[in-house]
């Protein structure tokens, strides 16, 4: 039988395959993490959650032409 922590490993694992990976660099200079962090906790998100929201948020107003 496995362990709690085998099948929990196994799940992640099946949730990251539907998932890819994007990373950013982000300067360390001026507080831009922090800042990022600081917001998303504000509105109850994850920094995951503000940055996709954020991005979907851009490519809707950029697709329609309003800036």
């Amino acid at each position: 039988m496995k362990s709690y922590y085998e099948k929990c490993k196994v799940a992640t694992a099946r949730h990251h395959e539907k998932l890819d990976r994007v990373s950013i660099w982000i300067p360390k200079d001026g507080g831009l993490k922090q800042e990022i962090q600081a917001h998303a906790a504000s509105l109850g998100e994850s920094v995951n959650a503000f940055v996709l929201r954020a991005i979907r948020e851009t490519i809707a107003r950029d697709q329609h032409g309003t800036i």
